[in-house]
């Protein structure tokens, strides 16, 4: 792995790890460092890693580490985010008021809310309706965090925000593909297979309600079935949001939503990418067929001579509106 730092390659660090997420604003990386050679503080520093090919992984910034005197010099932890990591951090300014939206796009409200952070967007072309239809009105609260603002209104539309490796925020949507491997249990290239399940987060049938408005005069219900929870498990939503009247669409998400606690971990003797597919078999954890599974985050850890990477999966489900079966048969 290669570090540079303000455009400046930077040598002395021992130890790295990178995490690269799919659903998420910003990656994150740490690395150990000796403290006398850091050469900054709290100027919040640009970063680029890339790996030993010179193949850009992220762009980021540096947090400030915490220093302390030693009789000898030590390591210490260096972490910080991808670029687009500050809108978590802060809230609309207020340069950029007034908070309220009237007849934007997503495309529209986040380049206002975001220019002043020089941070750059992208979406991809099976967006483009969605991404470029105008919200009647919209407001932020004053504390919420630009983040949270932009998630909240991308997921009235199934959009999803993510990252790249330029410190971009990425507008995106998941689209069908083929799978890049094909692992097994007990042979080469996986290990360490594990299966972790919320099952107190899991019901049996969800039921979405929505009551009449002055914008939509008609209520609605519907209820999908959850293959994951055989026990009997209800739970109602309320559905509130403005943008969405269909019922059963609405379902669908809240199931996306709960099948999010159904993650299987691994680890890898190459790297694979968040928002790849593999395909898995693993009959200790009850994976008794070859399924596909989506990666939504990649962890690489290593030192000066080694490199290991783990990825964590969750259903493809969750991105998809299909009719879900279980993968456990």
């Amino acid at each position: 792995m290669k570090i540079t730092i303000n455009n400046k390659q930077f040598n002395f660090f021992a130890s790295y790890g990178i995490s690269l997420k799919y659903n998420a604003i910003a990656s994150t990386f740490s690395f150990d460092a000796l403290q006398d050679k850091l050469g900054f503080f709290i100027e919040y520093p640009n970063i680029q890693i890339f790996d030993d090919n010179d193949n850009l992984m992220l762009t980021g910034t540096c947090l400030a580490p915490n220093l302390k005197q030693t009789t000898k010099p030590e390591l210490t932890q260096i972490g910080g985010y991808s670029l687009p990591g500050i809108l978590e951090d802060c809230v609309i300014p207020v340069s950029s008021y007034p908070l309220q939206f009237d007849n934007l796009s997503l495309n529209e409200i986040t380049s206002k809310v975001i220019k002043p952070f020089d941070i750059k967007f992208i979406s991809t072309s099976n967006i483009s309706t969605e991404f470029n239809k105008k919200y009647p009105k919209v407001a932020a609260e004053p504390s919420q965090s630009i983040k949270d603002f932009l998630t909240g209104l991308a997921t009235q539309r199934n959009i999803i925000l993510t990252n790249n490796e330029k410190g971009e925020i990425v507008f995106t949507r998941y689209i069908k593909q083929m799978p890049s491997a094909r692992l097994e249990e007990g042979q080469p290239g996986i290990n360490n297979i594990q299966l972790s399940i919320n099952s107190q987060a899991l019901h049996s049938e969800i039921t979405v309600m929505r009551q009449a408005t002055n914008d939509n005069p008609d209520s609605g219900e519907y209820t999908i079935q959850n293959p994951y929870c055989s026990k009997f498990r209800p739970t109602i939503k309320t559905l509130d949001s403005a943008d969405i009247f269909d019922v059963q669409k609405a379902a669908r998400n809240e199931l996306s939503n709960e099948l999010t606690n159904i993650q299987i971990t691994f680890q890898t003797t190459r790297l694979y990418k968040p928002g790849e597919i593999v395909e898995l078999k693993a009959p200790s954890i009850n994976i008794n067929a070859f399924v596909e599974l989506f990666i939504q985050e990649t962890e690489i850890t290593g030192t000066t001579k080694d490199e290991y990477y783990q990825v964590k999966c969750v259903l493809p489900d969750i991105y998809q509106d299909n009719k879900v079966k279980s993968i456990f048969q």
